[in-house]
């Protein structure tokens, strides 16, 4: 009913016709003083239309705490809009723009408050402004302000050289935006997310400093920004990967390197020890490394390697006496006599030949050589004059004198040294040894009761020395005495007291053994 008007005939039809109207759900109406609703509806004066629907095309768009919001209507109406906090009444009218008759009006929002509910109320208004006519039921649509998202949770951090892998979840709120992607900060500054913007919930992180200690936190990207930070992980320090090589050796004979090998990691150097045995000396090679002494360092290792080492016998210097000397050639080398000295030094060198070839020469026979008569030519007739034979070579494994004329220093020939065994019996004759007396020589070191126990055909009683020679003799030059040795009275207990009643030396008591440039006697049975 409208308010302040006279009421007559005719206005009681307008108010049946306003009554009409409040029942109709909306109308837009000419015709206010027709008295029969119909005759105004069919003169097309009254237009009845159902109330307009509103639609939400962008709820909003922007960034809070702006945005604008957007909708349609079913036909062009006025209409006038307003946003309440979701559940919070009375409505809170943010903006109201001037009413215009579009179907695709918009409202600009602001102050919203992101990850906030709204509710936006849309109302259509009367276009007859002078008609009371019941609007319809206002449209109300939710929505919530778009936001960054909540921080995600930090997991596990774990180590590696110069790197870290960090491990979280995602945050429980995207803050109404998908997620795009985290990104891993480390504290302190360095380092590197390889996986940075990448939505993946693990992240390496390179560049670290391997012994610095680190921390790292992580934030989610959407649409609208980045989340705070992330809560701290624990606290890692990279260390460099341990790269481990094998270093393996390689020895010649005579000769040895230890450890055999070993175990380094890369980078570092590691060192060997070389021993020549008595008489050579070592060279080694390989992995980057140099021999000083018997101790052997390589070079940096990066990749696994070997380390050689041989051994060359070197010659052996060998001080004379005036007067005789008892020498050997314990090497696999011969020596020419010639080099032994010359007649200022050298009276005469003689060989003890159990056998031979020579003919006039009666064997067993002396080898004679004196550096005078070879200087006269008249060495060959005086060595024949005396039934010896002319010596010119000590062969391997040889023993032999040298009455020196004044004391001086000579080189034997380097070379693989003579073994012990080269003089061992044989089960079937003839034996290394012949019968009798044999100036020789070895080099492998051993004391007469291994050197005896070594030629023997069968291994002696533990404890016990082989009988494989009845005695054996070697010449102290400095002393002019001789060493020595009996099997059989080192057996029965009565080598010492024999030695003493003698005035013979001990090979025992002196720590002497048959080395490389000493000749000595042996009378095999």
């Amino acid at each position: 009913m409208v308010i302040g008007k006279t009421i007559s005939k005719a206005g009681m039809c307008l108010i049946l016709f306003v009554a009409l109207l409040a029942n109709v759900p909306f109308a837009t109406a000419a015709c206010t003083s027709a008295l029969d609703l119909s005759t105004c509806i069919a003169s097309g004066s009254l237009t009845i239309v159902s109330p307009p629907v509103v639609t939400m095309s962008t709820p909003v768009s922007g960034v809070a705490p702006q945005g604008v919001v957007n909708w349609t209507t079913s036909v062009p109406v006025f209409s006038t809009a307003q946003v309440q906090v979701h559940g919070a009444p009375p409505p809170v009218v943010k903006a109201q723009p001037t009413p215009t008759l579009t179907s695709t009006p918009s409202i600009t929002l602001t102050d919203l408050v992101p990850g906030t509910s709204y509710d936006l109320i849309v109302t259509s208004v009367d276009p007859q402004a002078d008609l009371a006519i019941a609007p319809p039921a206002p449209a109300v649509v939710s929505f919530t302000v778009a936001s960054v998202p909540s921080a995600p949770t930090i997991g596990t951090a774990t180590g590696g050289s110069a790197q870290a892998i960090v491990n979280f979840t995602a945050p429980a709120n995207n803050g109404g935006s998908a997620i795009t992607g985290y990104t891993v900060t480390c504290i302190p500054a360095g380092g590197v997310d390889s996986n940075a913007g990448s939505p993946s919930l693990t992240h390496t992180i390179t560049g670290l400093t391997n012994g610095t200690s680190y921390t790292f936190t992580v934030h989610a990207i959407n649409a609208i920004g980045n989340s705070v930070e992330s809560a701290a992980s624990n606290a890692i320090t990279p260390v460099a990967s341990v790269v481990n090589f094998t270093v393996s050796t390689n020895a010649g004979a005579n000769g040895n390197i230890s450890p055999a090998s070993q175990t380094v990691a890369q980078g570092n150097t590691t060192s060997f020890t070389v021993t020549p045995n008595s008489g050579y000396t070592a060279s080694a090679s390989g992995c980057g490394g140099s021999l000083s002494g018997s101790t052997y360092t390589t070079g940096i290792i990066t990749a696994s390697c070997t380390v050689s080492a041989t051994f060359t016998n070197s010659p052996i210097p060998v001080s004379l006496v005036t007067g005789w000397n008892l020498l050997g050639n314990g090497v696999n080398a011969p020596l020419d006599v010639s080099a032994l000295g010359n007649a200022t030094q050298v009276t005469t060198v003689w060989k003890w030949e159990p056998t031979g070839t020579s003919t006039g020469i009666t064997y067993p026979a002396w080898a004679f050589y004196a550096p005078s008569l070879a200087s006269s030519g008249t060495l060959a007739s005086y060595a024949a004059s005396k039934g010896y034979d002319v010596l010119t070579t000590i062969n391997a494994g040889e023993g032999f004198w040298v009455n020196a004329k004044t004391a001086f220093s000579i080189q034997l020939p380097a070379g693989a040294t003579i073994a012990s065994s080269t003089f061992a019996d044989q089960t079937t004759p003839p034996n290394k040894l012949p019968q009798g007396w044999s100036l020789i020589a070895t080099g492998d070191y051993p004391s007469p009761k291994v050197f005896v126990n070594t030629i023997a055909t069968n291994p002696p009683t533990a404890g016990t020395a082989a009988t494989s020679l009845t005695t054996l003799w070697a010449w102290d030059s400095g002393n002019a005495n001789w060493y020595f040795y009996a099997p059989s009275l080192d057996n029965s207990g009565t080598l010492t007291s024999y030695i003493t009643n003698k005035n013979y030396e001990d090979f025992t008591k002196n720590a002497k053994t048959l080395d490389p440039a000493t000749g000595f006697w042996v009378n095999h049975p």
